[in-house]
């Protein structure tokens, strides 16, 4: 079919994994909280479709949990709208290498956290 929005993407995505990999734990990441350009002070960014990363990150989480998956919330690893150029190589959303540092440190936590409970 048409891929028309970030949803039909993400949904899509996770269907061919969930069915290529039935077994496996998937886990999704929401998106951190970015700007449309490096030292834009707009707020909230709103994509070319018309959704702030708010209504993505929803969707995100909706779509992961109707396909079985888990969800970590990069909003909670510390790097957010006023600091993210300190944590991207763009200044706007992609991961530099102190960045990957402190998601890597966000996941692994949360995955401890997980087994830990098991």
């Amino acid at each position: 079919g048409t891929i028309n929005t970030i949803s039909d993407g993400y949904a899509l995505m996770l269907y061919k994994i969930r069915t290529t990999y039935p077994n496996a734990q998937v886990y999704c990441f929401t998106s951190l909280e970015g700007r449309t350009v490096s030292g834009d002070t707009t707020y909230p960014i709103v994509n070319s479709a018309g959704d702030t990363i708010h209504e993505v990150n929803h969707a995100i989480t909706e779509i992961a949990h109707i396909f079985g998956c888990k969800v970590i919330d990069l909003n909670t690893c510390g790097i957010h709208y006023w600091n993210i150029s300190s944590f991207t190589t763009d200044g706007t959303l992609h991961p530099n290498e102190r960045g990957q540092k402190v998601i890597k440190e966000t996941a692994k936590q949360e995955l401890i956290n997980e087994f830990h409970n098991i």
